[in-house]
């Protein structure tokens, strides 16, 4: 073989018992001295990432997870404006009950969206959009390849202790997760497919699990035939965006008796209260846009029979009130010129904005929705105003419509 020069240790006290070596040896020696190199730089990278007390960068914070084979602890909070987040880290966050569990159980990151900062929300926001995170402060467990297991809002009442008991019950519903995929995995019917995964549905955080497990809510959708409650919203909400377009094209071509017909095929084919009574909210509004005030008077009346505790049951009331003091009045011509009439509603002036749903209007729909004045209020009705003075006006009447009909999707939703 070929001679070789004594040989030290890197630790440089030990030597090769011999003074010739063969060059295979000199190759095992030279390889296993890398390996150990690079253990040893791959546990020094590693134990100065565990010195790290948390990471402000989502991305990052998920490589870490990823490399170290650990979970994500993600903290969303507000650091120049939310007072419940200031409260959080007092009693929580800043102690060393948390710091140390934390360092040992999880890769712990914080997102701040702070008002002083807006480049800094501005990069964090796509983490919270995907998690639709929306009250603040909130904790997310997630696993190393991002998916999350469990979630936990903030709780007024809750001490250190209570939550430090919450945090450390988080890898249960990890594991809950788990069985109830690899049920679904292996079941033989529908049947028990629909039983794993609305298991696995009510472990996994709600307002983000359609989009991120989207895997296994189609699967659910499809075994369930749209019947279990964890996917009805989302078939509800097809129902309604489809009806919103239709309703849309009618009403653009002012074709009213199709809008009413179109909220006729709405209400029948939903299959909740909530459904019907939004339907029959779009009737009272094409109603007043056509001014058939008896029509609108018994719309509104059977909102309300419907169920008075929603939002716009309780508002109906005020509908049907006004529409019958409407019905009993004699027709009044519309005003011409440089002057217009304001009424108890808004659509003559015909504001543009197009509000409803995420980006489609049923402009004269919203348009149409009446105005009825507070109490306090003096009351609207024949007063004279010139255009400048009516549009000011019409804007403000045109939030209020916009916050009813946000009201009446948010009845739809929940």
């Amino acid at each position: 073989g070929q001679s070789l020069p004594l040989a030290r240790c890197s630790c440089g006290r030990y030597f090769v018992g011999v003074r010739t070596l063969n060059l295979k040896c000199a190759q095992f020696f030279l390889a296993t001295l890398s390996l150990f190199l690079c253990s040893n730089s791959s546990f020094a990278a590693k134990e100065a990432r565990e010195k790290v007390e948390f990471y402000e960068d989502y991305e990052e914070g998920l490589a870490v997870a990823k490399k170290d084979k650990r979970d994500v602890l993600l903290f969303f909070f507000g650091s120049d404006w939310c007072e419940k987040c200031e409260r959080l880290d007092e009693f929580l966050i800043s102690k060393p009950g948390f710091k140390n569990w934390v360092k040992e159980n999880y890769v712990f990151v914080k997102l701040d969206f702070p008002l002083e900062k807006p480049e800094v929300t501005k990069g964090n926001e796509p983490t919270r959009s995907r998690l639709k995170a929306r009250d603040f402060p909130i904790f997310f467990a997630l696993d190393s390849k991002g998916f999350p297991y469990a979630q936990l809002p903030y709780r007024v009442e809750w001490d250190e202790e209570t939550y430090l008991g919450s945090l450390k019950a988080l890898p249960e519903q990890k594991k809950a997760r788990d069985k109830a995929r690899k049920a679904w995995k292996d079941a033989a019917t529908d049947e028990e497919r629909v039983k794993a995964l609305e298991a696995f549905f009510k472990v996994v955080p709600s307002a983000s699990a359609e989009a991120i497990y989207s895997e296994e809510f189609t699967a659910l959708r499809e075994a369930s035939d749209d019947k279990s409650d964890f996917v009805a919203i989302t078939a509800r909400n097809e129902r309604y965006k489809a009806f919103e377009q239709k309703l849309y094209e009618v009403m653009v071509q002012k074709n009213y008796e199709g809008a009413v017909t179109c909220c006729d095929d709405y209400i029948l084919a939903g299959q909740t209260a909530v459904e019907e009574q939004v339907g029959w909210c779009f009737k009272y509004q094409i109603y007043t846009v056509t001014e058939d005030w008896e029509e609108a008077a018994k719309a509104a009346e059977k909102i309300n029979q419907l169920d008075p505790t929603t939002a716009v049951g309780r508002q109906s009331l005020k509908w049907q009130s006004e529409a019958k003091k409407r019905a009993s009045m004699p027709p009044q011509p519309k005003p011409t010129g440089t002057e217009r009439e304001i009424s108890g509603d808004f659509r003559d002036l015909n504001p543009t904005t197009d509000t409803i749903g995420e980006g489609r209007a049923v402009t004269e729909a919203v348009q149409a929705t009446p105005y009825v004045p507070d109490e306090e209020e003096k009351p609207m009705v024949n007063d004279v105003v010139d255009v400048s003075a009516a549009e000011k006006r019409v804007s403000d009447l045109q939030k209020r419509a916009e916050k009813l009909l946000d009201e009446a999707r948010q009845s739809l939703n929940d």
